[in-house]
């Protein structure tokens, strides 16, 4: 049996460990930054609907407060917004956190090479890019699970927010059909 190209082998490990840190970084500063920009807009939005909210019922209060259903649907229409607002909040510091990929330290990487060449392992630099990209994975796994997590909690947000607005119209349609009936 030939010997291994230790060489060709240190080649692909340095192509997948750059690999894998871009997706690394994709994941922790892109992905991030878009989630945070996603809140903060969503934040924004709830707080808008909140202040149209009460100054609809406060010129309109009258028309809402006289059909059931429409006082249901406001009461229903804020409550989501608020809810929305609530929401956003909690979604914008991931709650696992981010994990780095040393365990420690950034040390802990020298200390590692340094133990692979006082033992004289061979193919001490393949060793050592085998064990950074174990590493860099379990990062990135645990990274894109804390990402998934505030992704449910955004999208579940958008929601919230849009069964606001919808109650809101359904609102004002009702209060609009009383006044229309009682003003013709």
């Amino acid at each position: 049996m030939p010997s291994p190209n230790y060489e060709e082998y240190e080649k692909s490990l340095d192509t997948i460990r750059d690999g894998v840190m871009r997706d690394y970084f994709v994941g922790i500063v892109n992905i991030n930054q878009h989630q945070l920009n996603v809140s903060r807009t969503y934040l924004w939005v709830s707080a808008a609907l909140i202040g149209v909210y009460t100054a609809a019922f406060d010129r309109y209060g009258s028309y809402i407060t006289s059909q059931t259903y429409s006082l249901g649907f406001g009461l229903l229409s804020g409550a989501l917004a608020a809810v929305g607002f609530g929401l956003c909040l909690y979604a914008i510091p991931i709650r696992k956190g981010y994990r780095s990929i040393p365990q420690r330290g950034w040390g802990e990487f020298s200390r590692e090479a340094y133990d692979l060449l006082k033992h004289s392992r061979p193919n001490s630099h393949a060793v050592f890019l085998t064990s950074f990209i174990n590493k860099m994975d379990l990062a990135y796994a645990h990274n894109m699970r804390s990402n998934r997590g505030r992704a449910r909690l955004l999208r579940g947000t958008s929601w919230v927010l849009i069964g606001s607005f919808s109650s809101a119209c359904i609102t004002a349609a009702i209060a609009a059909g009383f006044y229309a009936v009682n003003n013709s």
